[in-house]
Protein backbone atom coordinates (compact mmCIF):
# COMPACT_ATOMS: atom_id res chain seq x y z
CA UNK A 1 0.00 0.00 0.00
CA UNK A 2 1.27 3.59 -0.86
CA UNK A 3 0.22 6.76 0.48
CA UNK A 4 0.96 9.78 -1.33
CA UNK A 5 0.65 13.58 -0.13
CA UNK A 6 -2.14 14.09 -1.97
CA UNK A 7 -3.84 11.30 -0.02
CA UNK A 8 -4.41 13.83 3.18
CA UNK A 9 -6.72 17.33 2.87
CA UNK A 10 -4.85 19.81 1.66
CA UNK A 11 -5.26 22.54 4.14
CA UNK A 12 -3.09 20.04 6.69
CA UNK A 13 -0.04 20.66 6.95
CA UNK A 14 1.07 18.58 9.62
CA UNK A 15 -0.22 15.31 8.30
CA UNK A 16 -2.49 12.97 10.34
CA UNK A 17 -2.83 9.24 11.80
CA UNK A 18 -3.61 5.78 10.23
CA UNK A 19 -5.25 3.45 11.85
CA UNK A 20 -3.83 -0.33 10.36
CA UNK A 21 -5.64 -3.46 10.51
CA UNK A 22 -3.53 -7.04 9.73
CA UNK A 23 -5.91 -9.91 8.43
CA UNK A 24 -4.32 -13.52 7.98
CA UNK A 25 -6.23 -16.76 7.46
CA UNK A 26 -4.27 -19.93 8.22
CA UNK A 27 -5.90 -23.10 8.68
CA UNK A 28 -9.40 -22.07 8.69
CA UNK A 29 -9.03 -19.59 11.35
CA UNK A 30 -8.80 -15.73 11.22
CA UNK A 31 -5.65 -13.49 12.99
CA UNK A 32 -6.01 -9.87 13.33
CA UNK A 33 -3.40 -7.22 14.22
CA UNK A 34 -3.74 -3.74 14.53
CA UNK A 35 -1.95 -0.34 15.30
CA UNK A 36 -1.75 3.43 15.17
CA UNK A 37 0.97 4.77 12.81
CA UNK A 38 1.57 8.37 13.16
CA UNK A 39 1.50 10.37 9.05
CA UNK A 40 3.79 13.65 9.21
CA UNK A 41 3.53 15.24 6.29
CA UNK A 42 6.84 17.26 4.87
CA UNK A 43 7.52 21.15 5.39
CA UNK A 44 9.92 23.53 4.47
CA UNK A 45 10.92 26.95 5.63
CA UNK A 46 12.99 29.29 4.32
CA UNK A 47 15.36 31.47 6.20
CA UNK A 48 16.82 34.48 5.90
CA UNK A 49 12.61 35.21 5.20
CA UNK A 50 13.47 38.71 5.19
CA UNK A 51 16.63 39.91 4.40
CA UNK A 52 18.10 43.94 5.08
CA UNK A 53 20.90 44.67 2.91
CA UNK A 54 22.87 48.05 3.32
CA UNK A 55 23.23 50.22 0.55
CA UNK A 56 26.34 49.80 -1.36
CA UNK A 57 27.02 46.81 0.63
CA UNK A 58 28.41 43.71 -0.94
CA UNK A 59 28.60 41.61 1.65
CA UNK A 60 26.76 38.32 0.62
CA UNK A 61 23.56 36.63 1.81
CA UNK A 62 22.94 33.13 2.99
CA UNK A 63 19.76 31.47 1.81
CA UNK A 64 18.43 28.27 3.41
CA UNK A 65 15.83 25.63 3.15
CA UNK A 66 14.86 24.11 6.48
CA UNK A 67 13.30 20.62 6.11
CA UNK A 68 11.34 20.66 9.58
CA UNK A 69 9.78 17.27 9.90
CA UNK A 70 13.58 15.42 8.79
CA UNK A 71 11.21 13.49 5.36
CA UNK A 72 13.46 11.20 3.55
CA UNK A 73 13.71 11.40 0.01
CA UNK A 74 15.44 13.04 -2.94
CA UNK A 75 15.08 16.39 -2.71
CA UNK A 76 16.02 19.16 -4.82
CA UNK A 77 15.79 23.30 -4.87
CA UNK A 78 14.52 25.26 -7.45
CA UNK A 79 15.39 29.16 -7.15
CA UNK A 80 14.35 31.91 -8.98
CA UNK A 81 16.58 34.97 -7.76
CA UNK A 82 15.78 37.71 -10.39
CA UNK A 83 17.81 40.39 -10.99
CA UNK A 84 20.48 42.29 -8.97
CA UNK A 85 22.22 39.08 -7.33
CA UNK A 86 25.31 37.02 -8.54
CA UNK A 87 25.33 33.06 -7.43
CA UNK A 88 28.79 31.29 -8.19
CA UNK A 89 29.66 34.68 -10.13
CA UNK A 90 26.94 34.18 -12.24
CA UNK A 91 24.03 36.59 -13.16
CA UNK A 92 21.79 33.38 -13.56
CA UNK A 93 17.88 34.31 -12.70
CA UNK A 94 16.67 30.83 -12.48
CA UNK A 95 18.56 28.02 -11.49
CA UNK A 96 18.18 24.49 -9.45
CA UNK A 97 20.66 22.89 -6.52
CA UNK A 98 20.88 19.70 -4.74
CA UNK A 99 21.89 21.46 -1.73
CA UNK A 100 19.50 23.33 0.57
CA UNK A 101 21.22 26.75 0.84
CA UNK A 102 22.98 29.21 -1.47
CA UNK A 103 25.05 32.08 -1.07
CA UNK A 104 24.08 35.36 -3.13
CA UNK A 105 25.80 38.53 -3.31
CA UNK A 106 23.83 41.57 -4.47
CA UNK A 107 24.60 43.63 -7.39
CA UNK A 108 21.94 45.98 -7.18
CA UNK A 109 20.21 48.07 -4.31
CA UNK A 110 17.18 46.91 -3.39
CA UNK A 111 17.82 43.57 -5.68
CA UNK A 112 14.88 41.32 -6.32
CA UNK A 113 13.25 38.91 -3.68
CA UNK A 114 14.19 35.62 -3.34
CA UNK A 115 12.20 32.51 -3.97
CA UNK A 116 12.65 28.70 -3.66
CA UNK A 117 10.44 25.92 -4.35
CA UNK A 118 11.33 22.54 -2.63
CA UNK A 119 11.17 19.18 -4.38
CA UNK A 120 11.01 15.96 -2.86
CA UNK A 121 10.78 12.84 -4.79
CA UNK A 122 9.48 14.86 -7.71
CA UNK A 123 6.51 16.35 -5.95
CA UNK A 124 6.29 20.42 -5.68
CA UNK A 125 6.04 21.90 -1.92
CA UNK A 126 4.48 25.32 -1.50
CA UNK A 127 7.31 28.43 -2.71
CA UNK A 128 8.87 30.39 -0.32
CA UNK A 129 10.25 33.68 -0.35
CA UNK A 130 12.48 35.73 1.06
CA UNK A 131 11.64 39.84 1.40
CA UNK A 132 14.67 41.86 0.18
CA UNK A 133 14.74 45.85 1.45
CA UNK A 134 17.02 48.57 2.00
CA UNK A 135 18.08 49.51 5.98
CA UNK A 136 17.52 52.77 6.58
CA UNK A 137 20.19 55.47 6.16
CA UNK A 138 21.88 57.41 8.35
CA UNK A 139 24.83 59.32 8.99
CA UNK A 140 27.19 60.46 11.18
CA UNK A 141 28.22 63.36 9.13
CA UNK A 142 27.95 66.72 11.00
CA UNK A 143 27.59 70.66 9.20
CA UNK A 144 30.57 73.06 10.07
CA UNK A 145 30.65 76.44 10.48
CA UNK A 146 30.99 78.80 13.31
CA UNK A 147 27.88 78.92 15.53
CA UNK A 148 27.37 82.66 15.45
CA UNK A 149 27.75 84.70 11.83
CA UNK A 150 28.73 88.58 11.91
CA UNK A 151 28.90 88.79 8.22
CA UNK A 152 29.32 86.06 5.98
CA UNK A 153 30.29 82.30 6.94
CA UNK A 154 30.95 79.09 5.37
CA UNK A 155 28.88 75.65 6.20
CA UNK A 156 29.83 72.44 4.84
CA UNK A 157 29.80 69.02 4.99
CA UNK A 158 33.53 67.13 5.18
CA UNK A 159 34.12 63.14 4.51
CA UNK A 160 30.65 61.76 3.11
CA UNK A 161 30.47 58.35 2.09
CA UNK A 162 31.26 57.46 -1.45
CA UNK A 163 28.26 57.70 -3.41
CA UNK A 164 26.57 59.79 -1.12
CA UNK A 165 26.35 64.14 -1.45
CA UNK A 166 24.21 67.02 -0.02
CA UNK A 167 21.48 67.18 -2.15
CA UNK A 168 19.86 70.22 -0.61
CA UNK A 169 20.34 72.69 1.91
CA UNK A 170 17.59 75.02 4.29
CA UNK A 171 17.05 77.31 6.32
CA UNK A 172 14.19 77.64 8.77
CA UNK A 173 13.89 81.93 8.86
CA UNK A 174 14.70 83.36 5.73
CA UNK A 175 13.73 86.72 7.15
CA UNK A 176 17.34 87.10 8.62
CA UNK A 177 19.45 85.25 6.47
CA UNK A 178 20.33 83.96 2.95
CA UNK A 179 22.60 80.98 1.95
CA UNK A 180 24.39 80.70 -1.95
CA UNK A 181 24.46 76.48 -2.45
CA UNK A 182 27.87 75.11 -3.87
CA UNK A 183 27.40 71.36 -3.74
CA UNK A 184 28.64 70.46 -0.05
CA UNK A 185 28.97 73.61 0.88
CA UNK A 186 26.78 76.74 1.36
CA UNK A 187 27.32 80.65 2.14
CA UNK A 188 25.47 82.42 4.63
CA UNK A 189 25.04 86.23 4.78
CA UNK A 190 23.03 87.62 7.78
CA UNK A 191 19.73 90.10 7.00
CA UNK A 192 19.02 90.71 10.59
CA UNK A 193 19.68 89.78 13.57
CA UNK A 194 17.97 86.45 15.48
CA UNK A 195 18.80 82.48 15.35
CA UNK A 196 18.35 79.81 12.51
CA UNK A 197 18.64 76.09 12.06
CA UNK A 198 20.80 75.02 9.07
CA UNK A 199 19.35 71.69 7.22
CA UNK A 200 21.66 69.80 4.72
CA UNK A 201 19.26 66.43 3.39
CA UNK A 202 21.80 63.91 1.98
CA UNK A 203 21.20 61.41 -0.37
CA UNK A 204 23.13 57.65 -1.43
CA UNK A 205 23.44 56.60 -4.53
CA UNK A 206 20.15 54.24 -3.35
CA UNK A 207 18.18 57.32 -3.40
CA UNK A 208 17.58 56.90 0.18
CA UNK A 209 17.79 60.49 2.27
CA UNK A 210 18.93 61.65 5.83
CA UNK A 211 18.65 65.27 6.88
CA UNK A 212 21.38 66.04 9.42
CA UNK A 213 21.15 69.85 11.18
CA UNK A 214 23.10 72.56 12.88
CA UNK A 215 21.02 74.55 15.62
CA UNK A 216 20.81 77.44 17.30
CA UNK A 217 23.13 79.31 14.85
CA UNK A 218 23.09 83.41 16.05
CA UNK A 219 23.19 85.99 13.44
CA UNK A 220 23.87 89.18 14.16
CA UNK A 221 23.44 91.10 17.45
CA UNK A 222 21.28 88.93 19.81
CA UNK A 223 17.20 89.65 18.95
CA UNK A 224 15.89 91.11 22.50
CA UNK A 225 12.10 90.22 22.04
CA UNK A 226 10.55 90.75 25.96
CA UNK A 227 12.27 93.92 27.45
CA UNK A 228 11.71 93.81 31.05
CA UNK A 229 13.81 93.22 34.22
CA UNK A 230 12.56 90.89 36.49
CA UNK A 231 12.55 90.64 40.32
CA UNK A 232 13.10 93.43 42.85
CA UNK A 233 11.59 96.50 44.36
CA UNK A 234 11.35 100.01 42.83
CA UNK A 235 12.73 101.22 46.31
CA UNK A 236 14.66 99.95 49.05
CA UNK A 237 17.02 99.87 52.05
CA UNK A 238 20.85 100.70 52.35
CA UNK A 239 22.70 97.02 52.53
CA UNK A 240 19.81 95.53 51.51
CA UNK A 241 19.86 93.18 48.36
CA UNK A 242 18.33 91.86 45.48
CA UNK A 243 18.21 88.95 42.73
CA UNK A 244 17.21 90.50 39.63
CA UNK A 245 16.63 88.62 35.98
CA UNK A 246 16.09 88.74 32.41
CA UNK A 247 14.02 86.46 30.08
CA UNK A 248 16.27 84.19 27.89
CA UNK A 249 17.97 86.05 24.05
CA UNK A 250 17.96 83.95 21.51
CA UNK A 251 21.62 84.14 20.32
CA UNK A 252 23.08 85.69 23.26
CA UNK A 253 26.02 83.75 24.55
CA UNK A 254 26.57 86.05 28.15
CA UNK A 255 24.83 89.36 30.03
CA UNK A 256 26.23 92.31 30.67
CA UNK A 257 25.28 94.52 33.81
CA UNK A 258 25.92 97.77 34.76
CA UNK A 259 24.47 100.56 37.77
CA UNK A 260 25.07 103.97 36.92
CA UNK A 261 24.19 106.69 39.14
CA UNK A 262 21.49 109.59 38.77
CA UNK A 263 22.32 111.44 42.08
CA UNK A 264 23.64 109.34 44.49
CA UNK A 265 24.57 110.94 47.97
CA UNK A 266 27.91 108.85 49.51
CA UNK A 267 28.68 110.76 52.43
CA UNK A 268 31.12 109.11 55.39
CA UNK A 269 32.17 106.68 53.07
CA UNK A 270 29.21 105.39 51.48
CA UNK A 271 29.16 101.79 49.36
CA UNK A 272 27.81 102.46 45.80
CA UNK A 273 25.77 99.63 44.58
CA UNK A 274 27.68 96.14 43.48
CA UNK A 275 27.07 93.31 41.99
CA UNK A 276 27.54 89.82 43.98
CA UNK A 277 29.66 86.83 42.82
CA UNK A 278 31.02 84.40 44.19
CA UNK A 279 34.57 86.26 44.02
CA UNK A 280 33.37 88.99 46.00
CA UNK A 281 31.73 92.13 44.38
CA UNK A 282 32.03 94.16 41.40
CA UNK A 283 31.10 97.19 39.80
CA UNK A 284 29.70 95.63 36.35
CA UNK A 285 28.96 91.97 35.92
CA UNK A 286 29.17 90.10 32.77
CA UNK A 287 27.75 85.94 32.67
CA UNK A 288 26.35 83.86 30.92
CA UNK A 289 23.30 83.67 33.22
CA UNK A 290 20.56 85.68 33.14
CA UNK A 291 20.77 85.89 36.78
CA UNK A 292 21.89 89.09 38.55
CA UNK A 293 22.38 89.86 42.54
CA UNK A 294 23.17 93.40 43.81
CA UNK A 295 23.85 94.51 47.29
CA UNK A 296 22.78 98.02 47.16
CA UNK A 297 25.43 99.20 49.67
CA UNK A 298 25.00 102.29 51.64
CA UNK A 299 24.87 105.12 49.49
CA UNK A 300 20.87 107.01 48.87
CA UNK A 301 19.27 108.53 45.67
CA UNK A 302 18.47 107.45 43.02
CA UNK A 303 20.38 104.53 40.67
CA UNK A 304 19.60 102.98 37.12
CA UNK A 305 19.70 99.12 36.64
CA UNK A 306 21.46 98.31 33.15
CA UNK A 307 21.30 95.34 31.17
CA UNK A 308 22.23 94.19 27.04
CA UNK A 309 22.78 90.60 26.20
CA UNK A 310 25.84 90.10 23.85
CA UNK A 311 27.55 87.92 21.44
CA UNK A 312 30.52 87.15 19.29
CA UNK A 313 28.84 89.64 17.32
CA UNK A 314 27.82 92.54 19.28
CA UNK A 315 25.60 93.92 22.18
CA UNK A 316 21.89 94.23 22.16
CA UNK A 317 19.82 96.43 24.83
CA UNK A 318 16.95 94.82 26.63
CA UNK A 319 15.86 97.12 29.85
CA UNK A 320 16.81 99.13 32.60
CA UNK A 321 15.17 99.49 35.73
CA UNK A 322 15.06 102.43 38.24
CA UNK A 323 16.04 102.29 41.89
CA UNK A 324 15.94 104.36 44.21
CA UNK A 325 17.66 103.70 48.34
CA UNK A 326 16.85 105.28 51.19
CA UNK A 327 18.33 104.79 54.27
CA UNK A 328 16.80 102.79 57.14
CA UNK A 329 15.67 103.58 60.97
CA UNK A 330 13.17 106.63 61.93
CA UNK A 331 13.69 109.43 59.64
CA UNK A 332 15.45 107.39 56.44
CA UNK A 333 12.44 108.21 54.14
CA UNK A 334 12.15 105.20 52.91
CA UNK A 335 8.47 104.30 52.27
CA UNK A 336 9.09 100.82 51.51
CA UNK A 337 10.55 98.69 54.35
CA UNK A 338 12.21 95.65 52.57
CA UNK A 339 9.97 93.18 53.49
CA UNK A 340 10.38 90.06 51.61
CA UNK A 341 7.79 87.71 50.55
CA UNK A 342 6.70 84.93 52.94
CA UNK A 343 6.01 81.21 53.16
CA UNK A 344 3.28 79.77 55.53
CA UNK A 345 3.25 76.04 55.89
CA UNK A 346 0.04 74.85 57.11
CA UNK A 347 -0.22 71.01 59.10
CA UNK A 348 3.01 71.08 60.56
CA UNK A 349 4.26 68.51 61.11
CA UNK A 350 2.90 66.31 58.33
CA UNK A 351 1.71 63.00 59.13
CA UNK A 352 0.37 62.47 55.90
CA UNK A 353 -1.53 63.82 52.91
CA UNK A 354 -0.53 67.01 51.74
CA UNK A 355 0.96 70.30 52.70
CA UNK A 356 -0.89 73.27 51.96
CA UNK A 357 1.17 76.54 51.13
CA UNK A 358 0.69 79.81 50.94
CA UNK A 359 2.78 82.03 49.69
CA UNK A 360 2.70 85.94 51.42
CA UNK A 361 3.18 89.44 50.03
CA UNK A 362 5.14 91.83 51.93
CA UNK A 363 2.66 93.93 53.84
CA UNK A 364 3.66 96.85 51.92
CA UNK A 365 3.91 96.07 48.24
CA UNK A 366 5.44 99.52 46.90
CA UNK A 367 5.85 98.57 43.41
CA UNK A 368 6.52 95.61 43.86
CA UNK A 369 7.10 94.14 40.28
CA UNK A 370 5.69 90.61 41.51
CA UNK A 371 2.58 92.23 42.82
CA UNK A 372 2.33 94.19 39.21
CA UNK A 373 1.90 90.55 37.27
CA UNK A 374 -0.94 88.93 39.10
CA UNK A 375 -2.29 87.32 35.95
CA UNK A 376 1.34 86.05 35.58
CA UNK A 377 1.94 83.54 38.43
CA UNK A 378 4.06 81.03 38.65
CA UNK A 379 5.99 79.08 41.51
CA UNK A 380 8.31 77.02 40.63
CA UNK A 381 8.00 74.42 43.90
CA UNK A 382 10.60 71.83 44.96
CA UNK A 383 11.39 69.76 48.21
CA UNK A 384 14.83 68.84 48.45
CA UNK A 385 16.00 66.31 51.36
CA UNK A 386 18.87 66.95 53.47
CA UNK A 387 21.28 65.48 51.23
CA UNK A 388 20.19 67.65 48.39
CA UNK A 389 18.33 65.37 46.21
CA UNK A 390 15.20 66.82 44.45
CA UNK A 391 12.66 64.55 45.93
CA UNK A 392 9.26 66.60 44.50
CA UNK A 393 9.13 68.68 41.92
CA UNK A 394 5.54 70.36 40.47
CA UNK A 395 4.58 74.25 38.80
CA UNK A 396 2.00 76.32 40.46
CA UNK A 397 -0.11 79.15 38.83
CA UNK A 398 -0.73 80.26 42.80
CA UNK A 399 0.25 81.66 45.37
CA UNK A 400 -2.08 78.85 47.38
CA UNK A 401 -1.05 75.44 46.51
CA UNK A 402 -1.72 72.32 48.60
CA UNK A 403 1.29 69.66 47.82
CA UNK A 404 -0.43 66.00 47.34
CA UNK A 405 1.01 62.85 47.12
CA UNK A 406 4.22 63.59 48.67
CA UNK A 407 5.28 60.00 49.58
CA UNK A 408 8.13 61.03 51.82
CA UNK A 409 9.62 59.67 54.03
CA UNK A 410 9.78 60.58 57.85
CA UNK A 411 12.21 63.06 58.15
CA UNK A 412 13.04 66.66 57.54
CA UNK A 413 13.24 68.46 54.15
CA UNK A 414 13.84 71.97 52.34
CA UNK A 415 10.81 73.22 50.76
CA UNK A 416 12.13 75.72 47.80
CA UNK A 417 9.49 78.27 46.31
CA UNK A 418 11.16 79.99 42.64
CA UNK A 419 8.89 82.77 41.54
CA UNK A 420 8.68 83.83 37.85
CA UNK A 421 10.88 87.04 39.00
CA UNK A 422 13.72 84.98 40.65
CA UNK A 423 12.94 85.26 44.21
CA UNK A 424 13.64 82.12 46.01
CA UNK A 425 11.67 81.25 49.28
CA UNK A 426 12.70 78.19 51.76
CA UNK A 427 10.92 76.86 54.46
CA UNK A 428 11.49 74.10 56.56
CA UNK A 429 8.76 71.40 56.35
CA UNK A 430 8.75 67.99 59.26
CA UNK A 431 7.42 64.70 58.04
CA UNK A 432 6.40 62.52 60.57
Amino acid sequence: MQLNNNDFDAGDTEGGRIYLIYTETSNGSINDDSCDVDITKPRFTLTQNNATLICDSNSPKTFTVNNENNSPGVQLYQWNIGNGWLYNGSSASNFTTTVNNVQLTPTLFPPDNVTVTPKLDGINFPQLTSNITLADFTSNNVITGDNAVCSTENFSVFGLASGTSVTSWSIDNTNIASISINGNQITLTPTGNGVINITATLTNSCGQTFDIFKNNVAIGSPAVTSYTIHGGHDNVGVNSTSQLNVDYVSGATGYYWFINAQNANCQNGGVLPSFQTGNGNTSTLTSASKYAFINWGTCTGNFVVNVRALNDCGASDISYKQVTIYANGNGGGNPCPQEPWELKVYQQPVKGGGIIVNKLPPSIPCNDLQLKSKSKIVNNVKIYDFFGNAVYKKQYYTNKFNLTELNLRTGNYVLEVLSLDGEILRKLIIIK
